[in-house]
């Protein structure tokens, strides 16, 4: 048996689970499963659940996705401009991978990568 971590769940605080809900589902194209009053996002063995809570109860974080290709990246931000959301940077290549940085509607940060 393996003694390294595995990363199985990573959870935020949302001030508006029906913009999270939007933003994860519409925007980004995620399965998102309503768990009581929490979002599941299930992301290839790791869980991202998103939690209702007050704005003070928020913590800083930032997420990083793989995505499947550079052009994938690229495909997205296109997407990601034209329903309104807030590009930080990017798309742009960083070392070997084509990198974008966008925050969510509680303004999480997420870095999206492609290789």
């Amino acid at each position: 048996m393996s003694t390294t971590p595995r990363l199985d769940r990573i959870a935020l605080g949302v001030t508006d689970p029906e913009a999270s809900l939007r933003f994860y589902r519409d925007v980004l194209g995620l399965v998102v499963q309503q768990v009581g009053d929490e979002l599941h996002i299930p992301l290839g063995g790791t869980m991202l659940a998103l939690i209702p809570s007050a704005p003070s109860e928020r913590a800083k974080l930032q997420i990083t996705f793989r995505m499947a290709s550079r052009e994938q990246v690229n495909e997205l931000a296109v997407g990601l401009r034209k329903a309104g959301a807030h590009v930080l940077s990017g798309p742009a290549d960083h070392q070997s991978r084509r990198v974008l940085y966008v925050s969510d509607p509680d303004n999480y940060a997420l870095e999206l990568y492609g290789e």
